[in-house]
């Protein structure tokens, strides 16, 4: 439906839900918006008013009504209240509603809450025993990385072999040149902020972008040095000319062995492993549950507790301000080199 024609219908909220369902098709988020409107027909019933009749002032009270509500957390109702506004928005937007009375009102409204997922506490040592039960390879190697550098999982993916430099001759020679940037950094990788999805890059059109906004560089301690070097010799050849230093065991979503890994692939290593440990339970959420971007919070809380200077966290993380993300690349060596490999927690000592 084009926003110049002005829909009337008898019931404005079962339309839009029909109207929407069109367009997401997801049943668990039609079932999300039903849940919502269905507190808003519940307010606007009992005040004896029209979805077309809710003023701003009306939108307020409205808003600090669901807060009342015993059963609803903020996190829920500033869900549903963005729910409110696409409601409201899709009928002013076309003439059936003069206003959008729930936009007005979030200028008044504030609805706080802690975004800040909880998840579970696991030490250094139980860290160590959960990886030192993994007997498969590159799920080994996933683990560890994730867990000592705290990247992404796409930006692992998207890790060719040319962003490493190590320091071993009888590996070294089976490599690519290292890339400019670490060519002179033995025991480096090279996290690149250049990777956008669905462009080239390194001659290969990449499934995922990497959400740095600058280039990083991570050293490498002796134990992901070691590591590293454990995988290279297990790696299957690749397909691509781009040599990934992940790459699918067998073929699987249209891939074949040998390709790229894929996001989809990394969390099924990852959860697959951690259901094996007892660590992911379908359906658990992030409390219990095990995934790729726990390693970030487990080496963002891990670390800045070993760590004497804390940008140097931020700095491997990839999310430290642009002025300190210029100042540590150009002193590297003195500012990160030797801050991660004299703190870094241990695993396999």
């Amino acid at each position: 439906m084009s926003a110049e024609e002005s829909p009337d219908p008898d019931d404005p909220l079962e339309y839009w839900i029909e109207e929407h369902r069109k367009v997401v098709r997801n049943p668990a988020t039609v079932n999300g918006d039903r849940n919502a409107l269905n507190h808003l027909k519940e307010y606007l019933e009992e005040k004896g008013l029209k979805p077309s009749e809710l003023t701003r002032a009306e939108a307020i009270n409205f808003i600090n009504w669901l807060k009342n509500k015993p059963n609803l957390s903020n996190r829920t109702i500033d869900t549903y209240v963005g729910k409110y506004n696409e409601f409201y928005g899709y009928f002013s937007d076309r003439g059936t509603f003069q206003v959008n009375p729930i936009s007005s009102a979030l200028n008044e409204v504030k609805i706080e809450y802690d975004d800040t997922p909880v998840r579970r506490d696991i030490s250094v040592e139980e860290m160590a025993e959960f990886l030192r039960s993994i007997n498969h390879p590159q799920r080994f190697t996933i683990c560890t990385i994730l867990a000592k550098t705290g990247m992404r999982g796409g930006e692992l993916l998207n890790l060719d072999l040319r962003d490493l430099h190590l320091d071993y001759p009888n590996i070294n020679e089976h490599l690519p040149k290292p890339r400019s940037e670490i060519r002179e950094q033995p025991d480096t990788l090279i996290v690149d902020s250049n990777v956008t999805k669905g462009q080239p890059h390194n001659g290969e059109v990449r499934d995922d972008g990497n959400k740095r906004e600058r280039t990083t560089l991570i050293p490498l301690d002796n134990e992901l040095k070691q590591t590293l070097i454990y995988w290279l010799a297990c790696r299957l050849p690749s397909r691509s000319d781009a040599e990934p230093l992940l790459q699918l065991g067998s073929g699987r979503n249209g891939k074949v062995q040998g390709d790229r890994h894929s996001n989809s692939g990394i969390h099924s290593c990852v959860r697959k492993e951690a259901e094996a440990y007892g660590w992911y339970e379908e359906g658990a959420g992030l409390e219990w549950n095990v995934t790729p971007h726990y390693f970030r919070h487990f080496f963002t809380t891990h670390a800045r507790q070993r760590f004497d200077d804390q940008t140097v966290v931020q700095y491997i993380r990839g999310d430290a301000g642009k002025e300190t993300m210029d100042t540590y690349t150009h002193n590297w060596g003195d500012k990160v080199e030797n801050q991660y490999r004299e703190n870094i927690f241990k695993f396999f000592e």
